[in-house]
């Protein structure tokens, strides 16, 4: 239920999101963007994500505390640009996670506007996050790996796929940013992908636990994946084009 994909590009990445988060409505006027982890409390973002803004975090570009005073740093690694011969900084952006739950959680959320189903991915996200960045975050320091327990990412709450069909789902930008000793380091990754399982497992049982605290009924296969009880498969591929046209793609190539 969750995929991850490293983040090409800071600036697309930043207005393709702040710019999809304006094509959606969003009952009782939840904020379908939002900055997270305490890496950006740190640099004092919170509230919704503007593209300016997370083009330069995504880009490396951020602040840290010395001696008391904040001072802007460029993360990322000097080389010689073999075109030009001119000095060039290379920064990796960052990391998109993408939070899926079942199919029948988003007709539920996103269908019959049930915000407390809509809640609890929501909730259950933020568990999967505060996993990820008590157990994940680190990074290289005196040729060792060092814990830090902070990330920064922005939250992106959306309520349809790309065909249209209703999917509730969130993307987490992690930015390729933490801190140590107020100090901005890269972010290693190596850690955000061996953990990304346990996380995903954090995601899917504080989910479980949400909806049945709202009376809902589970339906359990033999791997830990559940549908709210009650639908059935017809149900469930009726709204489901994405996902139709993602296998013919796949027949299509063999």
């Amino acid at each position: 239920m969750i995929s991850m994909s490293a983040i090409s590009s800071a600036a697309g990445a930043a207005n393709y999101y702040t710019a999809q988060a304006k094509l959606e409505y969003y009952a009782n006027e939840v904020v379908p963007s939002v900055w997270g982890g305490r890496g950006a409390e740190a640099l004092g973002l919170t509230g919704a994500v503007s593209a300016e803004t997370l083009t330069q975090i995504l880009a490396g570009t951020v602040t840290e505390q010395k001696a008391g005073e904040s001072k802007g740093v460029q993360l990322g690694r000097t080389v010689i640009d073999k075109q030009t011969g001119e000095r060039v900084t290379e920064h990796r952006a960052g990391w998109d996670l993408t939070f899926a739950p079942p199919k029948s959680v988003s007709i539920e959320s996103e269908v019959f506007g049930r915000q407390g189903v809509r809640d609890a991915h929501e909730a259950a996200v933020v568990s999967a996050m505060v996993y990820l960045e008590d157990h994940a975050a680190q990074t290289r320091y005196l040729h060792q790996m060092v814990p830090t327990g902070n990330l920064v990412y922005a939250s992106f709450a959306h309520a349809t796929s790309r065909a249209g069909d209703p999917q509730t789902h969130t993307h987490v930008l992690v930015a390729n940013v933490t801190y140590l000793n107020g100090k901005a380091y890269s972010l290693s990754n190596e850690q955000l992908l061996r953990q990304r399982t346990t996380a995903d497992a954090v995601y899917r049982n504080e989910l479980a636990h949400g909806l049945s605290r709202q009376g809902y009924a589970l339906d359990y296969d033999g791997r830990g994946n559940f549908e709210i009880a009650g639908y059935d498969r017809a149900q469930l591929v009726e709204f489901s084009k994405r996902a139709e046209q993602i296998d013919q793609a796949l027949k299509e190539r063999g």
